[in-house]
């Protein structure tokens, strides 16, 4: 089904980012690494990567490589791809019951858009980490 064709009916990742209900760092723990989302850099947990359940409505880092994991050296030599291009993002895990599937909302704030459907182990191989908090140095708490 086209994502765009469902897009009124599911959730708005960047509206439903709500700072004040997200633990707060000013340190980053041993395990843990940081993305920057929308004026904030939120803190995620690296051991989540690849674990089950996933869990319906939670914000995870997602990586996307180019060209894809599993092509081969000479397949890359005749392409003449001399890098691997790798980028990160916030999405939210979320379920469509009424079609099936596990789908991810882009929370970079260019507009609502959707991927799905797919089988939980294709989300999840995607993961690099849960997002746990947002960072908030020190100094700037003090100014506020």
């Amino acid at each position: 089904m086209n994502a765009l064709a469902i897009g009124a009916s599911v959730p708005v990742v960047q509206a439903q980012l709500a700072p004040e209900s997200f633990a707060r760092f000013d340190r980053i723990p041993a395990r843990h690494s940081v993305e920057a989302l929308g004026g904030f850099v939120v803190v995620y947990d690296q051991e989540f990567a690849g674990r089950w359940p996933l869990e319906d409505g939670a914000l995870y880092v997602i990586e996307h490589q180019r060209p894809r994991a599993g092509m081969s050296w000479e397949t890359m030599m005749l392409h003449r791809i001399r890098r691997i291009e790798t980028r990160r993002e916030v999405v939210r895990g979320f379920q469509r019951p009424d079609i099936g599937g596990w789908w991810y909302g882009h929370a970079h704030g260019a507009g609502p858009a959707f991927e799905g459907p797919m089988e939980d182990f294709n989300l999840a191989d995607m993961i690099v980490g849960k997002v746990v908090g947002i960072y908030s140095d020190r100094r700037a708490r003090q100014d506020v």
